[in-house]
């Protein structure tokens, strides 16, 4: 007999006061009577699950994947993922050192492989005593890590877990493969309009979303735009981010070109400084150097009269748009009442004349490619859920995480998504927000969608229990 907790998500060793056994396996002991809830559930209700074999290993929801096996963790599944016994750090073959991704204020991070999912996360390992000698409390680190696990959206990197000891903090987080914006500026010297609109309306999106929940980010600059390797920006480093909902702020923080004059004159700001930022990043996108740069770049005195002075002008030499513009001269507006808010950046003629470039090129190629690939809405069908119609032997993995596999639909539980949220709750939004993750797995047909909606209002009180409700329910935790 085994002396560890027959619930494989816990295994602790037992004890002699501490057993509580399973009635079915007759044999089979564990540590807690949670524990044996969760190993009855797992090995007695679970175990014989049609879950294709093909699945090597993956989440879904709070459910655990593997060689055909089904695990269930519902209070722990990021601890047992993102232990850090479970991770191995990337070496160069030919210096046999320990990968870098890039360095920050207080330490480095670190790409390094995950043993149960093989995937790849970049690992930040702040050190305690790099914090205290730069005179900073560790509370900056915590607001950090709280503020970041919360924010969960295409353009920012996830902060999937962190993990302190006595000397550190390791912050598990999504790697971004191509480095970050300011290496391809760099590289480029400068970027074309249609580059630089690409980066910038993903770093505005981003930015944009921060406001929304009341937080600004303080510190953007290229340096903290990483980019994925499906050429997607996603915004980092949030260690000056905070909450400005209880009103203006007054710490001067920031990068010297990148900072709003609110800051360089010590005067009470708001988030807008980071449309001020938005602002000199499309500029330097554009021409390769920041607005209100110095002769001298350690000269941050020179840098903060050009800032105080507010002028600036465009390179006649190069190809900009009017357009294009006028959306840096209203991002950079001195007076910050006047200045436009983030998310009127998306009204702007300049974001419009792309959007329609993009939505014909999109349409041109759902036209070409419509015969092979599978749609999400279906007009002979009666019911939403029904709607969903997918290839059949369709293996398909992409950076939002899904698997599809034998005409089933797997989401992992990194990627939010209104599919496993409350049930018969369809609305515009999330019917909206649905049709936007499935979208970069393939070309949907968007003319249904309010005949789609109107067919799950109708059927809104329908009470069939889906997979996942019948997968759940007898062992849902915490009611």
């Amino acid at each position: 007999m085994s002396n560890k907790c027959a619930n494989i998500t816990c295994q602790k060793n037992l004890t002699n006061s501490d057993k509580f056994q399973c009635t079915k396996c007759g044999t089979k002991f564990c540590c807690s009577e949670k524990c044996l809830k969760l190993h009855m559930s797992i090995k007695h209700h679970l175990e014989n699950k049609n879950i294709s074999s093909n699945v090597k290993s993956t989440y879904i929801d709070s459910i655990f994947i593997n060689e055909g096996k089904i695990l269930l963790n519902p209070d722990s599944i990021e601890d047992y993922l993102f232990s850090l016994n479970n991770f191995e750090f990337e070496k160069n073959p030919k210096t046999n050192k320990i990968i870098s991704c890039g360095y920050g204020s207080y330490g480095e991070v670190y790409l390094s492989k995950n043993k149960i999912n093989n995937k790849f996360y970049a690992i930040k390992h702040i050190k305690k005593k790099q914090v205290y000698s730069m005179n900073q409390k560790i509370e900056i680190i915590y607001r950090e890590i709280s503020i970041h696990k919360t924010l969960i959206h295409p353009n920012i990197i996830r902060l999937y877990s962190f993990k302190e000891d006595s000397n550190s903090f390791f912050l598990i987080m999504e790697y971004a493969k191509n480095g970050n914006l300011f290496n391809k500026i760099r590289k480029s010297r400068r970027l074309s309009e249609k580059q630089a609109f690409h980066y910038f309306i993903q770093t505005a999106n981003a930015i944009n979303f921060l406001h929304s929940n009341e937080y600004a980010h303080r510190d953007i600059k290229p340096e903290n735009i990483l980019i994925d390797a499906d050429n997607n920006v996603k915004l980092c480093d949030f260690g000056w981010c905070v909450d400005v909902s209880g009103g203006l702020r007054g710490t001067f923080c920031g990068t010297y070109e990148y900072m709003a004059p609110e800051i360089v004159e010590d005067k009470p700001y708001d988030k807008s400084i980071d449309v001020w930022s938005l602002g000199i990043l499309l500029y330097e996108m554009l021409h390769g150097y920041s607005p209100f740069r110095a002769d001298d770049q350690d000269n941050y005195k020179d840098i903060f009269k050009n800032i105080e002075n507010k002028k600036f002008s465009f390179d006649n030499k190069l190809n900009i748009s009017e357009e294009c513009k006028e959306v840096v001269r209203l991002l950079l507006e001195g007076d910050e009442k006047k200045r436009i808010k983030v998310g009127e950046i998306f009204k702007t003629k300049w974001v419009k004349n792309f959007e329609e470039i993009e939505l014909k090129k999109k349409n041109e190629n759902s036209n070409n490619n419509n015969n092979n690939e599978f749609s999400l809405f279906n007009n002979n069908n009666n019911n939403f859920n029904n709607n969903l119609k997918i290839k059949k032997n369709i293996t398909y993995s992409n950076k939002n995480n899904m698997f599809i596999n034998d005409d089933k639909l797997f989401i992992d539980q990194e990627t939010p998504t209104p599919y496993y949220e409350e049930k018969n709750k369809i609305d515009e939004e999330r019917l909206t927000n649905s049709i936007n993750i499935l979208e970069r797995a393939s070309h949907l047909n968007k003319n249904n969608i309010k005949n789609d909606k109107k067919i799950s209002e109708n059927n809104k009180n329908h009470k069939e229990e889906s997979f996942w409700d019948k997968l759940l329910k007898p062992f849902k935790c915490g009611d």
